[in-house]
């Protein structure tokens, strides 16, 4: 018997109900089922079947897609959460040298200094620490 030469039309007439119903029950998402659905047009467009029994091989490939979208779906999620907790680790170590920058007073022009340790170690009012180091309020 001569192989059934594939037919993408036919095909696609007389599976494609029951494809795009697999793929619903799979994912439980119309967008990802027409996605999935539709990579496994694309590859049995690239490598068609041998002979005529497509039914069960289009089902096999939609697994396979569904299957492989879902491994995908997880490592990526693996990955973002990474890089957050990278970024978020850096944050914290960018933000810690800020501060101790800022309590160090460097930067800061040498008359502001005495006003800010004096308010910060007394925990008075800046009006109040700018008199105590004879310095103008606006300081």
């Amino acid at each position: 018997m001569a192989p059934v030469p594939f037919d993408v039309e036919t095909s696609l007439a007389r599976h494609g109900a029951a494809l795009r119903a697999l793929a619903i029950e799979l994912v439980r998402c119309a967008a990802d089922a027409d996605d999935a659905v539709q990579e496994t047009w694309l590859r049995a467009l690239r490598r068609p079947p041998a002979d005529g029994g497509t039914s069960g091989w289009f089902a096999t490939i939609l697994k396979n897609v569904v299957r492989r979208s879902q491994r995908d779906h997880v490592r990526r999620g693996r990955r973002e959460r990474a890089v957050v907790r990278d970024e978020r680790a850096e944050d914290h170590a960018v933000l810690a040298r800020r501060a101790a920058y800022m309590r160090s007073g460097a930067g800061m022009p040498s008359s502001h200094r005495p006003v800010v340790s004096s308010r910060r170690a007394q925990s008075t009012s800046s009006n109040r620490a700018s008199r105590t180091a004879g310095s103008a309020p606006t300081t």
